[in-house]
This record gives structure tokens, sequence and C-alpha cells, in this order.
């Protein structure tokens, strides 16, 4: 890599120090973003670009998994759910509580916060570089003291305005991604002032800071599965920033070794034997039996590879991608897949090792951010079958490594030129990269500003995908769009003749539109293909009392309850077959269930003060 040239001269620091090229005796130029106010200066631009990006955002609505896990999700609805937590994921359904404690459902609240994780994350990654650059191997840097600011604006910038980084922030399900590298950044961060400090002012002073990242660390692992590296990343800082110390680096980081149990109890329990414990991690790491650890860790081997052309060439992005699966090693766009990535990670392994042997920083950087990338994609892109093989907001957190490692190509390169300006020069240049990916950020938001827009999207770029058009049916069903609607899940039954769930809706917008035979054809395909969907069950038996065929109906509805007997609505609906048929002290006894198991229900309370007029005019 022509990038990172070793220097003519080593400065008076050691054989341990990194110097640069710029000359040590020329002091440094005084500079906005150098002065006095530079940091200051720094972080409102980072935040100023975030906001521009991201403003118009903050009235999109709800999509997805934001039904389960925020507007269908009773935990958030009581903060005592949450407690004690017991989760992987509690501190972010707890930062969803807060939102709904404060905002109800209000979309508005939940894209503040969102937008607030992401900045606050720029602003990490300007420290982070920061304190890297005094670290003992970084600190050689004794000239001209711009380029440490410049380099970290730069990587921040690169980050904060990056397109795909947009499914991590208007996406409101995915602040998982978002604050768990929130409490990742941060723990390292805190970790290496902590270590700076130890090389300077002595133990006293970097005992908070160890603390603070410990408690970080436990935060992230509550947060989202991907923090399980973070222990693993604090040794890579200490490998590659620190050095000497023996024994005594490793009693730094044993704490921090210690919370890699955190997230497999937290996914299987801790109230079983340990043979069980075994068992369930096997299983709880495993969410998709369909697909075999080999088979993903294959096709993974070609989704790295959408994930650095996506960075390099964010187009044609989205949300949900119709991506192959492979199963065989020597298939070419695996093979080539494979050869790639263990050369660009022998590459980042061999350029780590030289330039600790002569002294290059940028080279050093580079090398962390190309590893960084690599180990924060471990968990999502290895041997763990996950349901979904491809998302953009797994890229999140590995995206901070691909900023640091590109400014570092960017810095190196001028410096080889021997610009006598270089981090003004290599600030603008970066600056001209971030106005473009700002620009394709904003643009890429347009598409998630409803359901319709985002799915439509989709469909057009992976039309060959049911899910795709069922959702958009979905988008469509809810603004009363019905013929629309059954466009698209007729759509997505063709692609897979085995939907139940766009079977289902189909029956719905039939019925919607009076055609009950219809409805009820598909609710009876939607029960062949699975004989235990109740949804369908229940739909059936509505469909049934539309039509007058009571009798079915009412053995629909008891085959509901045998399997669910807390079921108010069922209770409720055959309460109100019971009451058309005659059996008005029945249908009483549906409704009394329904109230009992569902306080407040209008609905079976309205049917109840019917049933017991009804039940008078007869006596």
């Amino acid at each position: 890599m022509v990038w990172f040239a070793p220097p003519t001269s080593r400065c008076n620091g050691g054989d341990n120090m990194i110097n640069f090229r710029k000359p040590v005796e020329k002091a440094a130029k005084k500079n906005f973003f150098t002065g006095r106010y530079g940091p200051a200066a720094a972080l409102l631009l980072i935040a100023v670009t975030s906001l521009l990006i991201y403003s118009d955002t903050l009235s999109y609505t709800f999509h997805w998994d934001d039904t389960s896990n925020i507007i269908k999700n009773p935990r958030i609805r009581d903060f005592f759910a949450l407690w004690p937590p017991s989760g992987s994921r509690d501190v972010g359904f707890l930062s969803f509580a807060l939102n709904y404690h404060f905002g109800g459902l209000d979309v508005f609240g939940y894209h503040i916060v969102n937008l607030a994780v992401h900045t606050i994350n720029g602003f990490l990654v300007w420290w982070l570089v920061v304190l890297a650059f005094e670290t003992p191997a970084m600190r050689g840097f004794g000239g001209d003291r711009r380029v440490k600011y410049f380099f970290a604006l730069s990587a921040a910038l690169i980050f904060i305005s990056h397109p795909v980084q947009t499914q991590a922030v208007t996406y409101i399900v995915q602040r998982f991604a978002s604050l768990a590298a929130l409490f990742y950044l941060l723990s390292v961060a805190l970790y290496m002032k902590a270590r700076t400090s130890l090389e300077g002012d002595g133990f006293r002073r970097a005992v908070p800071f160890f603390f603070f990242s410990l408690l970080s660390t436990v935060c992230a692992m509550k947060t989202k599965e991907i923090s399980f590296t973070l222990p693993l990343a604090l040794c890579m800082v200490e490998l590659v920033f620190f050095r000497g110390g023996g024994l005594r680096r490793l009693a730094y980081f044993t704490p921090f070794l210690l919370t890699l149990a955190i997230i497999p109890l937290s996914l299987v329990g801790t109230d079983r034997p340990l043979g069980e414990i075994i068992g369930g991690l096997d299983e709880a790491s495993q969410e998709d039996r369909a697909v075999s650890r080999g088979g993903y860790l294959l096709t993974q081997f070609r989704v790295i590879i959408t994930y650095i052309r996506l960075l390099f060439l964010p187009v044609n992005q989205n949300l949900d991608y119709d991506y192959p699966a492979y199963s065989s090693f020597f298939a070419p766009e695996v093979f080539l897949s494979f050869i790639f990535l263990s050369a660009l990670f022998a590459s980042a392994v061999y350029l780590l090792i030289r330039s600790r042997k002569t002294n290059n920083g940028y080279g050093l950087l580079a090398s962390f951010g190309m590893l960084w990338f690599f180990l924060a994609l471990s968990v999502e892109s290895s041997i763990i079958p996950i349901r979904d093989v491809i998302f953009e907001h797994r890229l999140y957190l590995p995206s901070v490594g691909a900023a640091v490692a590109f400014t570092a190509a960017v810095f190196g390169a001028f410096d080889r030129m021997k610009l006598e300006n270089l981090p003004l020069a290599a600030l603008v240049m970066l600056l001209l990269t971030a106005a473009p990916l700002s620009f394709a950020a904003h643009k890429r938001n347009l598409v998630w500003e409803d359901g319709i827009t985002l799915w439509k999207d989709v469909t057009k770029k992976s039309p060959n995908k049911p899910r795709g058009h069922y959702n958009l049916g979905l988008a469509y069903d809810e603004v009363g769009l019905i013929g629309r609607a059954m466009e698209e899940y007729k759509t997505a039954v063709r692609l897979k003749p085995g939907y139940v769930q766009a079977h289902n809706n189909l029956g719905i917008a039939y019925g919607k539109r009076g055609m009950v035979d219809g409805a009820i054809e598909h609710f009876r395909l939607a029960l062949e293909l699975r004989p235990g969907d109740l949804e369908a069950r229940y739909n059936l038996g509505f469909a049934y009392t539309k039509q007058g065929r009571l009798g079915e109906a009412v053995e629909e509805y008891k085959a509901i309850l045998r399997v669910n007997p807390g079921d108010a609505e069922t209770h409720n609906a055959l309460g109100a077959v019971y009451l058309k048929v005659g059996f008005t002290d029945k249908a009483i006894e549906e409704f009394v269930l329904a109230l009992y198991l569902k306080p407040g229900y209008r609905e079976a309370a309205a049917n109840m003060q019917k049933a017991q007029r009804l039940r008078k005019g007869d006596r």
C-alpha cells in the first residue's frame, strides 16, 4: 500500500514513537478547529451535519418491526416489566419505554432520540481518534497538532454522513444497533483515556475512567448482541496502541473479559443446570434452523463484499435484499469473496506489524480501522445463522473502522505527496467526500417517509421477494387502498403459494369488499397451510357469521378457545353468535368472560347490555 511510507527520521521520543513527515520545529498554526475553541467547533459541525441530514425524518411513520417491538409491545408500557433486566436488549427497550412514558406513540420523540444517539456517536468517533493520537504508540506526533484534530473531524464526518447509516437512524427499532454502538464506542474511548492516564498521571486518575468504561460495557451488552466483541476490541486497543507491562496489562482488561458471559447468560438464563444452559446456548445462537452454520458462513463471505461495496459505492440501498444463499465453498462468488477478504485481512495484519516496526502512524490507524471492521462484523457475519442474511444496519458499528481506515488512507497519501499544508488539504478532500455522502443520505431518507414509499422501493429492487409485496399490501390497506392492497397480496401468494399471512390478509381484503366467498376461500387456504393459525380461524368464523352460517362460526370459535381460552375477542364473538341464535344466557356467559379477561372491553360491554335487555324482555 503506497500511501503509508516509512518516515525519513525518528523523533526524540524513541523507537516506540510514531513520527510524521511534518517538521517538528514548526509551530502549529492557529486554526478554527485546532485553537482554543477547536473541539467545540468540530463537535458543532458534526451536530449540524447530522441535523441537516435527518431533520426531515422526524415525522416519518413507524415501520415493520416497530410494530412488534414498540406499538404492540406491552413491556415498554410498564417500567417494572423491564426489571430486573434479564434479557439481552433491556437497555434498548428501556429507552423505548422512556419514549412511551413521555410521548406515547408520537413518532417525533422516538426520532429525536435516534438522531441524538447518532450525533453522540459522531462525537465519540471524533474523541476516539483524538485519544488514539495521545496513546504511547502515536505520541511521537510533536509538530503540526492540526493533524490530530483534522483527522478526527474527517473520520467523524464520514461516519455521520454516510447513507448506509440511514437504516440504523431513521428506522426507529434499529436504535438497538446505534445505541449499542454508543456504549461500545464510549467504553473503548474511556478505556483509552484510562490507559493514557496510567502512562502519565498515575493510577488514581485512571480508576474512574476504568469504572465507567466497564459500566458502559455492561450497558452495551444489555443493548444488543453485537457488543459481545467489545472486550476483544479493548484487547485490540492494547495490542495496537500500548506496549509493555506484561501481566499488568492483562489485569487492566481482565474485568472486561468477564463481561463476555453477560450476553450468553441473558439469552438462556441462569436458572437451569449447566448442561441445559450449554444446550440453550446452542439453540439461542441459531435463529434460523433452516440454514446450517456452514451455509450461513459461506453466504456471509459474499455479504461482506456487498457491505464493502456499500461503503465505497452506496447505491441501490435496500431494506429487504433478495439475497441468494450459498452452500458450496467452491461456488465462484463464495470462493472469490473468501480470497478477497482473506487478502484484505492479511493486509491489515501485515500493515499493523510493518507500521509498528517503521513507526508509521497512518498505517497504524488504517490497520486498526480495518481490524475493527472485521471484528465488529464477526457476530452477525459468522457461524451464527440469523433469519435474514443481510441488513444495512449491521454496518453501523463496523463503519467506524471503515471511516478511520479511509481517513488514514487519504492523510497517508497526501503525506506521501509531501504537501506543505497536509491537514488542510486532506480535510478539504474529505469534506468534498462528506458533502456528496450527506446528499445521498438525505435522499435515501426520502424512502422512509411512510410504508408505501418504503415498500415500493423494496419491491422495485427485490421484485421477486414476496415479503416486500406483502408489506406494501399492508401499507396500502392501512390508507384504504384495498384494490392495490389485494394486487400486492396476490403477487405475494403467487411468488410464495404457502404464504399464510398473505392468504389471511387477502381474505380480509375480500371481506372488506363484500366478497365473502373469496374471503372464506383464502382463510381456508391459510388454515390448510397452518392448521394452528388462530387468526385465520377467527377470521373464518367471522366470515361464516356474515354469511349466516352460524353453526360453522360457533365451531371455529370453540376451536380457538380450546387452544386459547383466554382470548377475550373470541369469547365476545362467540357470545354475539349465541345472541343471534337466541341463546341469551350462553351469550351473557361469554360476554362476562370477555370482560373479565379484558376489563374495559367496550364492544363486549355493549353486547352485554344488549343481551341483558333481551333477557328482561323475554321475561
